[in-house]
């Protein structure tokens, strides 16, 4: 059985924090996903329902735009280790707070180019300063890592799902309306940063960006759960990216209204799922519920093979967000909670490469796939592999037994409730 580190929690081994740090840095984070949430949309809804591209160029560009923020994620987690993170957090939210400005200056002449660009250029900031953003949390928490990860889930999600509801009314207006949105809302981020303390690193090691592989790799429990939440990636969360897209506009002829359906559909499901979480954490053994959840996922993406109607379509992908919310809150609150603190953010960083290296190949492959086929059958390899994550986790994998260092440190909001 994997026993827990005692230096999961900072917060409580060096004191806690004031308490307008944590509502300071989630105001921060929910208007931060707010903003990359609608341009996710925006991009989505400027390839399949303004250029018209079809499933394999729409597959292509989606997988260039994952590639290249794998150039700096690495190197963003060495960064989060070596400066102080809040003047840096400030200055890369600003700088993504000018990049959809730039592209308004070409809308009337809008090309595949122009998008994929400015896509690309979004996807390298917030891959490069993710790392930096994630690591804030142990030091601005007053709880136990597992409820901040969720809390930090829930609220910018239910702000994502506004943002994303004014896509269609916006889009009516012009496309500028919704890049100029994405700005405010960036600038917003930027300042609510001004609240949290300076966070400087525990020491200043020379460059070296094998630090974070290496530290990930030696522990066994670090490294299952990253290889999981890569795997799980390839047609899970590529599903959602490229087929549920096609899916809504090739099999429903939605167009940018649906399609932001979608995505509040899914958040409300994650979110939801998130809330849940809150009311029965800390999970004592969260390796459990997250393999368990690799089958469920599996019925989930079966019965929207058989083509339903869309409000059932609209419940199914509801469905696959709680689930996602569920495995990618625990998974990340398990890597957060057990890697050792000089190296948390580069180890953090290592788990978003492998979640983003995951994307660009099944970008290609779904892509691809669905070009041969038809979209629905896009969600057949996301069936196939989390029947074999479930089997996998249930048989070899130590996830399964860990035991949780918040679930020794505190009780849920349940058992105070009921005791």
């Amino acid at each position: 059985m994997t026993k827990p580190r005692d230096t999961s929690q900072d917060a409580y081994s060096k004191g806690k924090p004031s308490r307008l740090a944590f509502p300071a840095y989630l105001t921060s984070s929910s208007f931060w996903v707010s903003g990359i949430s609608l341009e996710n949309l925006f991009v989505s809804w400027v390839f399949l329902g303004v250029l018209k591209e079809s499933a394999d160029v729409f597959g292509q560009n989606r997988a260039l735009i994952s590639t290249m923020p794998l150039l700096v994620l690495l190197v963003g987690g060495i960064v989060a280790d070596r400066v102080e993170s809040k003047r840096f957090l400030i200055l890369i939210t600003l700088i993504a707070a000018c990049t959809p400005l730039v592209l308004i200056g070409a809308i009337a002449n809008l090309a595949t180019w122009h998008v994929t660009t400015f896509a690309v250029t979004m996807a390298i900031l917030n891959a490069f300063v993710d790392p930096s953003r994630q690591a804030v949390i142990n030091k601005v928490s007053r709880t136990d890592i597992q409820r901040s990860i969720a809390i930090v889930y829930i609220v910018p999600s239910l702000l994502s799902m506004i943002a994303m509801s004014v896509m269609a009314p916006l889009e009516s207006l012009g496309l500028s309306w919704v890049l100029m949105t994405v700005s405010v809302l960036f600038i917003v981020s930027a300042g609510s940063l001004l609240g949290i303390p300076s966070v400087w690193p525990v020491d200043s090691p020379r460059l070296n960006l094998t630090r974070g592989v290496l530290a990930a790799w030696k522990i066994r429990l670090i490294r299952e759960v990253i290889g999981l939440n890569c795997v799980s990636a390839l047609f899970n969360a590529g599903g959602y990216v490229v087929v549920v897209p096609l899916i809504a506009t090739g099999v429903y002829g939605g167009d940018a209204a649906l399609l932001a359906l979608v995505g509040i559909f899914f958040l409300i499901g994650s979110t939801g799922s998130n809330f849940l979480l809150l009311i029965f954490m800390p999970i004592r053994r969260p390796g459990r519920l997250v393999v368990v959840l690799q089958l469920t996922r599996a019925v989930f993406l079966v019965l929207l093979l058989f083509h339903p109607p869309q409000w059932i379509f609209l419940l199914l992908v509801g469905c696959w967000g709680l689930n996602m919310g569920v495995t990618s809150t625990l998974m990340r609150s398990t890597v957060q909670e057990f890697a050792p603190e000089q190296h948390r953010a580069q180890i953090l960083s290592v788990m978003l490469f492998g979640f983003m290296l995951a994307s660009p190949i099944s970008s290609l492959v779904l892509g691809e796939f669905v070009h041969r086929t038809n979209p629905l059958m896009g969600l057949v390899p996301g069936i196939v592999l989390s029947v074999a994550l479930f089997g996998w986790g249930l048989k070899v994998s130590e996830f399964w037994n860990y035991t949780s260092a918040s679930a020794e440190q505190s009780q849920s909001w349940l058992k105070r409730l009921t005791s």
